[in-house]
């Protein structure tokens, strides 16, 4: 997460694919929070059946979603969705980060 632009969505993107592909990768997904567990998705990605594994990020006018989308039909898929510039709530934005996921995982 940065205010200034600093990071990119291909930068969290080939972070997540590196650690796909390390030796630590199992322990590395477990840290990732599941849609709808006790964690910052609590109330996101319900119903996903920890077929999504994602991290949040939150300033004000900025909101990520960067993880793991485990899709019958791709196979894993690393993403990661930034958007900053906005005024106001955040809920439009994390609803649409949701949506976006689950366009994968429903495909």
């Amino acid at each position: 997460v940065s205010r200034y632009n600093l990071s990119s969505a291909d930068q969290f993107v080939k972070l997540l694919s590196y650690m796909y592909h390390s030796n630590k990768k199992d322990e590395f997904i477990y840290t990732l929070p599941s849609g709808g567990s006790k964690s910052t998705l609590k109330d996101r990605l319900e119903l996903s059946d920890s077929k999504i594994r994602a991290k949040t990020g939150h300033l004000s006018g900025v909101s990520c979603l960067s993880g793991y989308i485990f899709s019958e039909q791709y196979g894993p898929l690393a993403f990661s969705i930034l958007m900053n510039g906005y005024t106001g709530s955040a809920k439009p934005y994390k609803r649409l980060q949701d949506k976006i996921t689950k366009l994968f995982l429903n495909d």
